[in-house]
């Protein structure tokens, strides 16, 4: 009964993800929109730190047909109650101890910590030179290849261009 309801919350978070409406919304959390909100639960709803007693109030809710208002009213609770407010950084004018990927505020300016930073954080999950990766992904992608190498000698060109062999690669 567990997978079944963590299945009805995701194929429901999907749904709502769908609706142009949900760009629009604001987040109770003060987030922007309320499809941050969203997705987030999406991700947590596959995990096994999801409490499906949080999503109980909106799942009754949908199958009992009740009003849109009263559904989106669901979520707003469940969005609210089960986020936490955002921290107070204890030294809000100090750089931060370790970098990570959320401490950048304008990677152009640190890319080389970022790129350590989000190796560090992917850890495990980066995988290098898998065979078949690019036909698997790429290969029923028509006309790829010259697409591609008119994009980059695009590139190549123009009086200062993006990318410049001589300058060791890719500007800014």
């Amino acid at each position: 009964m567990y997978a079944a309801l963590k299945n009805l919350a995701l194929d429901l978070f999907l749904a709502l993800q769908n609706l142009p409406v949900i760009r629009y919304l604001p987040s109770p959390n003060g987030r922007e929109i309320l499809l941050g909100d969203l997705l987030r639960f999406s991700l947590l709803a596959v995990s096994d730190d999801f409490d499906v007693r949080l999503i109980t109030p909106l799942l009754n809710a949908v199958s009992k047909n009740e009003s849109d208002e009263e559904i989106w009213s669901k979520f707003y609770e469940l969005a609210t109650e089960s986020t936490p407010p955002p921290r107070q950084l204890p030294y809000p004018h100090q750089t931060p101890i370790s970098f990570n990927t959320g401490s950048f505020v304008n990677t152009s300016e640190n890319r080389k910590h970022f790129n350590n930073a989000l190796k560090e954080k992917l850890d495990s999950s980066l995988y290098i030179n898998v065979p078949g990766f690019f036909n698997t992904f790429f290969g029923d992608v028509a006309n790829l290849t010259s697409i591609t190498d008119t994009v980059f000698r695009k590139c190549q060109e123009e009086k200062d261009p993006l990318y410049n062999e001589k300058k060791n690669g890719w500007r800014d």
